[in-house]
């Protein structure tokens, strides 16, 4: 099940190393190995065998490691007993690679964070390829279709149509939201960004030949960095 998830982009600079034998595996295992930062076992012992087993595992592993634990008692008792020794999640009986990854995500979370936006790049190979239309159509029915915050950065600065597109007139630019990345802040982006409707906000390019295309990559970042945290896609 670990290795169903591998594909998912959450998991893409992650290490697995999967072996059989449960708990006493890992144990026999980890008596000569450092143990790694997440160790996810599966256990068919009932609780009382479980817990004996996880401490003897406890004298081998480092104390930094997350232990993620799938067995089949469904005991409040025992979950709360596994809490107490410190085991980062526990989940019964037969679960999915979803949950399995949603449990992985959670424990590696920091505490009070910001959540991010996902940001999504369409870029063509030559002009009149269909990325700009593609782009501009994925973004809307991300927003029908999940009903959350949606912005779109026409990085053209010389020939973007997103404003076109969207059939919307501009004042202020892309060109002018870079031009100082001190001054960028949520306040300065909210008069940069046009609302199109109740999810979609749109940063439009100058298009224009003569404006200046030497984009600073500190004021893209600090761009993109500002547009994440308040829009669930970029």
């Amino acid at each position: 099940m670990v290795t169903d998830d591998l594909g998912d982009r959450k998991l893409s600079r992650s290490n697995v190393e999967a072996r059989m034998g449960g708990i006493e595996a890992a144990i026999s295992h980890y008596q000569d190995n450092t143990t790694p930062q997440l160790v996810l076992l599966e256990s068919d012992s009932d609780g009382p065998e479980m817990l004996k087993e996880l401490d003897r595992l406890a004298e081998v592993c480092d104390p930094d490691t997350n232990v993620l634990l799938i067995g089949l008692p469904n005991d409040i008792s025992l979950y709360r007993e596994l809490m107490r020794r410190g085991i980062a999640e526990y989940l019964v009986g037969r679960v999915a690679p979803q949950q399995i990854l949603n449990a992985v995500t959670a424990i590696f979370e920091e505490p009070g964070a910001t959540p991010i936006g996902r940001s999504i790049a369409f870029i063509g190979s030559r002009g009149g390829s269909g990325s700009s239309s593609l782009g501009h159509n994925v973004a809307w029915h991300l927003g029908q279709e999940y009903g959350e915050e949606v912005s779109v950065i026409d990085l053209d600065i010389a020939f973007g149509t997103a404003a076109l597109s969207f059939n919307v007139e501009t004042k202020q630019t892309l060109e002018q939201a870079l031009a100082d990345p001190t001054r960028l802040d949520d306040q300065l982006l909210d008069r940069f960004l046009i609302e199109y409707d109740e999810h979609l906000r749109l940063l439009a390019s100058p298009s224009n030949l003569n404006a200046e295309e030497s984009m600073l990559t500190e004021s893209l970042d600090r761009l993109l960095g500002l547009l994440r945290r308040r829009s669930s896609f970029v």
